[in-house]
């Protein structure tokens, strides 16, 4: 008489086996279906953003282009190695930008709001991984009564207009939305450790936030992807014909290396 009973109890337990499995693969399904809406989501909206943003550059007063790096700040530059870049806070990924925005309340060093799309994590927390991450980039958008002022806040004569103008660093810059990237960023916008100015302005520039990051000296810690031959270069071009110039007895002879574990990382 038990051996009916014990069929039964078999046969229900495999049911819920075999239920609760069709429920996992339902609802990954649909975790998987909503992340490839929002990646096709981000992906629409690239052409739509880059006209946006271009309009904004060409509706300017003025381009003005800000210096470079000296050849004293190249020689001593402290660029960390590889495995640095994926130490505590640090990360180094790969993505797409998908849409930059004008930083407000920008004073002298004009910066720009970019948002990226992480393809691939190199180095660091891999969970940002198809998250779209905000961070900071040099250059921009500003006031020009903001751009033009001294450290004691006086404007410089015939300057004192709300105009826009666009400052485009030399040492970074600013690739087309919808270019391939790779950036090194850190969580670092605390608001506990900011004054409350800082903390008021980061947070109105979206700048605070699990999915907020600085980017680390963009100037050297940045790469393009170059279109002809499919590799990532620094984004500085001074610095690249710097190095090949001084390769030997630079101290950033190192960024040599690091741009091949990149590439390499990459096409693995």
């Amino acid at each position: 008489m038990r051996k009916p009973f014990f069929i039964l109890l078999v046969m229900t337990i495999f049911l819920t086996i075999v239920g609760c499995k069709k429920q996992t693969q339902a609802a990954m399904s649909e975790i998987d279906t909503h992340k490839h809406s929002q990646i096709k989501t981000i992906d629409q909206g690239i052409d739509r953003n880059k006209l946006n943003w271009n309009k904004e550059k060409q509706a300017v007063k003025q381009v003005v282009y800000s210096s470079g790096l000296t050849t004293n700040e190249i020689n001593n530059a402290d660029i960390p190695i590889f495995s640095e870049l994926g130490n505590g806070p640090n990360n180094l990924v790969m993505g797409t930008i998908v849409n930059y925005s004008k930083i407000d309340n920008s004073m002298l060093v004009p910066r720009t709001k970019m948002q990226v799309h992480v393809q691939q994590v190199l180095q660091g927390d891999k969970k940002l991984k198809n998250q779209l991450i905000t961070t900071d980039m040099m250059g921009g958008l500003i006031k020009e009564k903001n751009y033009y002022v001294s450290v004691e806040g006086e404007v410089m004569p015939g300057r004192d207009t709300n105009d826009l103008i666009f400052v485009e660093n030399e040492t970074t810059p600013q690739p087309e939305i919808g270019t391939q990237v790779v950036v090194a960023v850190k969580h670092a916008y605390i608001p506990s450790k900011q004054t409350k100015n800082e903390r008021d302005s980061l947070r109105r520039n979206g700048l605070i936030g699990p999915n907020s990051f600085q980017s680390l000296e963009p100037e050297y810690l940045m790469w393009v992807k170059d279109t002809q031959t499919n590799q990532f270069v620094n984004i500085n071009t001074d610095l690249r014909s710097n190095l090949q110039d001084n390769n030997k007895r630079m101290k950033v002879s190192n960024l040599k290396e690091l741009e091949n574990k990149i590439n390499s990382k990459i096409r693995a």
